[in-house]
Order: C-alpha cells, then structure tokens, then sequence
C-alpha cells in the first residue's frame, strides 16, 4: 500500500517544486504511515538580516490571538491585545476570501498519529495551522478575516503592527 502511495506520488509531479510545495505533497504520504514521531519538517525561509531586523520590529499577525479547533472549525479563545473587539468564541470563516474549511482539510492530511487515534489532531492543529498557512503563503504584513460572532458576520483587517518600546523591551 506505501509502494503504490509513493509511487501515485512519483507520476503526480510532472514539473519541479519548490521546497514547500514538496512538503504539502509528500508529508500527507509519510502521515499514512501512522507513526506519531514520523514526519518531514516543513522548509523555512531564509530571511535576510534586513527582513529579520523588520521581523523583530513588529508583532506576529496571527499570534495576538489564540485559537480552538472544534468540528474542523477554527475559533478565536483569546483575544491579547483587543484587535478588532474580536471576541472568545468568534469563528473564523475565511483569510483572504479562502474558506477555513479548504485549510483545515488540507493541513490535516498533513498531521499524524499513532495508529488511528483522532483526539490529537484538534490540538496540534490549534498551534500548528498558521504555520501551515504562513510556510504556504508566506510573511504577510495583513490579511482579511472573516468571522461570525452570534450570526452576526463581518470581515477585520488584521495587521502586523509595529511593537511598542515596551514589547521591544519584554523580548
């Protein structure tokens, strides 16, 4: 069953890939094998010292909040720095037009366990999504969430922002 899976692997790329896209497709492959301490570590970027001395300078873009995963949906827990009146609870949508759901299906394929245990995959995903979605789509000064809060839906703006002498000083 491996053989025939890396061989479908093999015909599937008919030109080169970079790095990442190699990791989206031959990690879903190694995650069928079911071994929880077997995986294939997603490539870093490698900055410059003038993007590393920006990237010091300002605040995560997504890591102001903390995340939930339940039902494949991913939800708001906590809201740091009140971006937006962004609230416990909210769900999030889509980011830059593109459902959740495509994500969280993609990025789950990409997880394994051992054996067939499924209680893992909501909390690794929780922590591990938007680095997914970050090696995917690289370093983005801003995206476009949409979120719903009791029915009530809305599109937010998230930015990176600059970080406060008092960050700076926490760091």
């Amino acid at each position: 069953d491996l053989n025939k899976k890396f061989d479908s692997l093999k015909l599937s790329i008919t030109d080169s890939l970079s790095p990442v896209d190699f990791y989206f497709k031959i990690q879903p492959v190694v995650a069928d094998i079911r071994e929880g301490h077997l995986a294939v570590r997603i490539p870093g970027k490698r900055y410059s010292g003038k993007e590393i001395r920006t990237m010091k300078n300002k605040k995560g873009l997504f890591g102001r909040l903390d995340y939930y995963v339940e039902n494949q949906k991913l939800y708001v827990l906590t809201n740091k720095d009140s971006i937006e009146n962004i609230l416990p609870g909210t769900e999030i949508l889509a980011i830059n037009d593109v459902p959740v759901e495509k994500f969280m299906k993609k990025y789950r394929k990409l997880m394994t366990s051992d054996g067939y245990n499924s209680t893992f995959y909501p909390y690794y995903l929780k922590d591990s999504f938007f680095n997914y979605y970050s090696a995917e789509n690289g370093f983005l000064d801003s995206v476009k969430i949409e979120t719903k809060y009791e029915d009530v839906i809305k599109t937010v703006n998230l930015t990176r922002e600059s970080k406060s002498e008092a960050d700076k000083e926490k760091d």
